[in-house]
Order: structure tokens, then sequence, then C-alpha cells
């Protein structure tokens, strides 16, 4: 039998992180290890963590980022598979048991979606990716469109293999900052580079919960993230390209704008705010056509998404910007859109 642990990464989710433990502790799994790395935690965190003993692994350390504390966590893990559990969101008991019963030499990583849940816990009737997630060996996709559907970080399980390789985080990648200040997460950057070292398994159906917060940065704060989400799909592109090999890989440039949401939200930062907005090559006809080029060779889109896709870029480069702003925030959130209307256009399983 595979030996596993679960990681959790925690900094001031004192309210949230006895959650994440009980989960973990709570595995159907046959001697799961619990890790629980506290990044430098100001509130209650230490004190509750530490009420959990000897059934946790637990380190403490100065607050260093996610990509730190995820290095850590790997340190101090056991066994063939690590899943890293974020302090803010639960696994369900059977989760690690699907997840292990999937691993074999060839396999990269495991992944499955997540039920969404509010703030005190309470489900919202939606998933995480909402999309249906490919198998196999997704590599052609990494290297060609710079990405492929996956959940945020609770959902993801590696192999140690890949993890030893990956982590630490480079510092292109690690040191960038969301528009809050915060350093950024680093789930895009296994999930991308680790379908370079193996395949990728899907799980049907959801194998725990992601919590979502009070709503999101709108106006000004949203067109700032949309920013760094555009720095970090650079950052990223260009690790793809290091990490390809001998393999044939798209440009940088080709990576950068290879899925419809990442030219979307180039579109919106330049139409937004042109003087401010980067790359400065960049015109609203030639992103239009990458975002179409993009949405008609991406595989995991249903026809009428690809439709919807580029009707909406179209719109997005005709309409004035007084009229994108007050839609801004269902452009770019999924979970912010109508739940009918994802359906409709066959973004949701």
């Amino acid at each position: 039998m595979t030996a596993a642990s679960v990681v959790i990464t925690n900094h001031d989710y004192g309210r949230f992180v006895g959650q994440a433990i009980e989960s973990a502790l709570a595995q159907t799994y046959p001697g799961t290890r619990v890790v629980v790395v506290d990044d430098g935690s100001t509130d209650e965190s230490p004190r509750i963590i530490r009420g959990y003993g000897a059934r946790v692994c637990a380190v403490f350390q100065g607050h260093l980022g996610q990509a730190d504390a995820m290095l850590a966590g790997l340190r101090a893990s056991t066994g063939e598979v690590v899943l890293f559990l974020d302090s803010d969101d639960v696994l369900y008991p059977e989760a690690l048991s699907e997840i292990c019963s999937r691993f074999h030499g060839g396999v990269a990583k495991v992944q499955a979606r997540l039920d969404l849940i509010d703030a005190r816990g309470h489900p919202l009737g939606r998933q995480t990716p909402p999309m249906a997630m490919p198998s196999g060996d997704l590599a052609p996709l990494v290297l060609r469109h710079g990405w492929y559907p996956a959940p945020p970080t609770s959902g993801n399980a590696f192999s140690r293999r890949v993890l030893e390789t990956l982590l630490p985080v480079p510092d292109s990648y690690a040191g960038l900052r969301a528009a809050d200040g915060k350093l950024a997460v680093s789930d895009h950057y296994l999930s991308v580079l680790g379908a370079l070292h193996g395949e990728v398994v899907s799980v049907p159906g959801a194998l725990g919960a992601y919590r979502l917060h009070e709503a999101g940065p709108a106006g000004p704060a949203l067109l700032a993230e949309i920013r760094r989400r555009i720095e970090r799909a650079a950052a990223l592109s260009d690790l793809v390209v290091r990490h390809a090999g001998t393999r044939p890989v798209a440009s940088r440039i080709h990576l950068e704008l290879g899925t419809p949401n990442r030219v979307k939200e180039r579109l919106l930062s330049m139409r937004l705010d042109p003087r401010g907005h980067t790359p400065p090559s960049d015109t609203r006809w030639g992103l239009v056509r990458a975002g179409l080029a993009a949405a008609w060779t991406v595989p995991w889109s249903p026809r009428r998404m690809r439709v919807v896709q580029s009707l909406g870029l179209l719109v997005l480069a005709g309409v004035s910007t007084a009229a994108i702003t007050p839609i801004l925030a269902k452009c770019v959130v999924d979970h912010e859109r109508p739940r009918w209307l994802s359906r409709l256009v066959g973004m949701e399983v």
C-alpha cells in the first residue's frame, strides 16, 4: 500500500485550521501522516495546532509564503503521495483512499474537483473547476497552451518524485505578489509543471470543499488582480519553456495567450487602462485574433462554450469602457456568474 501524507499550510486562519486538521485526521486511508506548517501566524493558529499534540507533525516558521511552507511540509512528510491542503479547506474522509488507488509509477498527479462552500461552511451547490478535467499525458496541452483544467491547491495530490523535482518553487514565481501585497500561491506552478513529469489522473466527483470568503476585489482592485494574473502567466510560461527540454513547445508569447481566459484578461487590462497595461505591444484586435484561435483549439471546451467565448471577446473589444466596468467581476470570476448561465454555455459539468 502506498504511504501518503496530507500537508496543511496555514497563515492566520485560526478560525478554520482546526476544521482542516480534523478532516485530514479523519481520512480512512491507513497510516495517513498529517503535517501542519504554520507560516508565521499572528492569530490563535499556533495554539490550535499545538493542541493536537502528537496526532500531527507541526512545523512553525516565520512568514515566508506558501511556496516555502510547501517545501517545509514536503521535508516533514513521508510516503510517495503528498496532498497539500489549504488551511481554510477540508477533505472528505475517502479522499486519500480514492486518490491513492489511482497512483502508479507513471502518475505525477491525481486531481479532483472541490465543492464550493461559504465562509460558514455551507455548500453553495457549485464546484471548482466547473468544467470537465482531462486525464492522461497532458504534457502536449501544457506545451501548446500553458495550462489545463485543474483544481485549486487542495484538490491535487502529487508523487514525491515530482515534488522533489519541482520544489523549491523558483523565485521568479514564488516572489510574485497578489494585488493585496500577499505572496502569490503556487498551485498553478505545481499543477502545470507537474504535467511535464508524468501522467495526470482526474477523479470523477469532488473529494473536498473549497471555501469562498467575503466578496472579492472590485473596480480598481480587481483590475490590479487581473494584472497580477497576467504577470503570473508570463512567469509560468517562461518556466514551461525551460522545463520542456527537447520536446517541441510553443513560444513563450504563445503560451501566455494559450487560453481564452488569459487573452480575456489581457484584453480587459488594455481596455480599462491602456497606459498601465503591459506588454505595450498588445493591440485590441490582435488580442481578439489570439483569443479566437485559443477558443477553437483548446480541447477541453464544448462547441457552445467556444461560440460564447468568441462572441464575448468580440463584445469586450467593441463596447465602451463604461460598459465593461459593471460586469468586470462576472467576466473573470467563474462563481460570480449565474449558475444557469454557466450551465447554458457548457462551463459546468
